[in-house]
């Protein structure tokens, strides 16, 4: 009956008298350092881990972006638009090719014996300087025929002028009338003079001693006048820049001509 007693659990108040009769032993030392030893892995078992490193951090933020796919709208613009271009150049080529053909027909078989695009080209420019020195020297003979007794002062060709620099021939007979174009790296140059021996050679030599060389010439007579049309081109070592610098260089070099002869 007595070890039915024992095994009875105590309520609290039970518990509360055993304690105080029977006081827990004083804890050691060693008991001590135990528990803080406890204490402390239980900390440790309970902190949160720490944070990752900023480098570990900012790792993800380096990977490239994927990019967007293109949607199926966009491919059929891509390829309209390439289209379109395929079209317009096709039309371009198309043009370029007749015109060439056209300009080819309308020349001598001699001045475009090659049907490249440069050959066509270059013919035509030879064709139309043939037909301009033609034209002067039509105009040359039809002036002979109607001209003045008396050894009056030859007028240049209607439109072999537009706006000369010099006038000096045809006003008083003396040196050139000279007229100079530029554009860009090319000069036309017409000049009015009397015919000298030998002037024509000294005056290509002279320009080409100044920067200008020659690429192409007509030369029309008209009793003892001479009419010059030169096509020049001006080189690097050139130090003229101006339509005028040329007029008055090819002036005075026919004026030289001139007091010479």
């Amino acid at each position: 009956m007595l070890q039915g007693l024992f095994n009875q659990p105590l309520d609290e108040q039970g518990q509360a008298a055993l304690m105080a009769a029977h006081p827990p032993p004083e804890v050691g030392a060693f008991q001590l350092l135990l528990r803080l030893q406890e204490e402390r892995l239980r900390r440790h078992v309970a902190a949160p881990p720490p944070p990752p490193p900023a480098s570990a951090a900012a790792a993800p933020s380096k990977r490239k972006r994927k990019r967007p796919r293109r949607t199926a709208r966009h491919s059929d613009d891509v390829e309209s638009q390439r289209m379109t271009h395929i079209a317009v150049e096709r039309n371009r080529r198309r043009l370029m090719n007749d015109h060439l053909t056209a300009l080819r027909s309308l020349m001598p078989a001699s001045f475009a014996q090659r049907g490249d695009q440069a050959s066509v080209v270059g013919g035509a420019v030879d064709f139309i300087k043939e037909l301009e020195q033609l034209t002067h020297s039509l105009a040359a003979e039809k002036r002979r025929r109607f001209r003045w007794e008396g050894g009056a002062a030859v007028d240049p060709p209607p439109g072999f002028f537009l706006s000369p620099q010099y006038t000096t021939y045809t006003s008083a007979e003396e040196a050139a009338d000279v007229e100079a174009t530029l554009v860009q790296t090319h000069v036309n140059l017409k000049v009015l003079t009397r015919r000298r021996r030998g002037q024509l050679l000294r005056a290509i030599s002279t320009l080409e001693s100044l920067g200008l060389t020659v690429l192409h010439l007509s030369v029309t007579t008209l009793d003892d006048a001479v009419f010059l049309c030169f096509n020049l081109k001006v080189e690097e070592e050139c130090e003229m820049s101006t339509g005028d610098q040329v007029a008055a260089a090819a002036h005075e070099i026919f004026a030289l001509a001139e007091s010479s002869g």
